[in-house]
């Protein structure tokens, strides 16, 4: 894992076998914003870099359902329970195993790691 601050925010990155996997925490007035949560592997690593800026996670925001951006959204939702989690609502239904197409959507199958959250989202972007 490596981490590069950039003024308020964080990146966190980590290295997997294929390709690097980042997410961000921003500070904000009233703590921190992540932004993805990577792979189910990094909820810890995603932990203790909170916990190093000494500010709790108020916000998840998920860029979309991909296992790696939020394969560890199930865990850090355990961990700070109060944080809204925000993601777009068409993406919100692939991470409850909706996987139908909309009519005005492509009719191909959805294609990447999509599996399913317990996590509700509090909020749509």
């Amino acid at each position: 894992m490596r981490l590069t601050p950039f003024g308020h925010c964080v990146q966190v990155t980590f290295f997997p076998d294929v390709f690097p996997v980042n997410c961000y925490l921003v500070q904000e007035s009233d703590g921190l914003t992540l932004v993805d949560t990577g792979m189910s592997t990094s909820a810890r690593p995603l932990q203790r870099a909170a916990e190093s800026l000494g500010l709790p996670i108020q916000r998840i925001v998920l860029t979309h359902a991909h296992g790696d951006h939020t394969g560890s959204v199930d865990i850090l939702h355990q961990a700070w329970p109060a944080a809204e989690v925000m993601i777009s609502a068409r993406d919100a239904r692939l991470l409850r195993g909706d996987t139908r197409l909309d009519s005005a959507e492509p009719q191909t199958k959805i294609k990447g790691n999509i599996h399913t959250v317990r996590a509700t989202p509090t909020g749509f972007l």
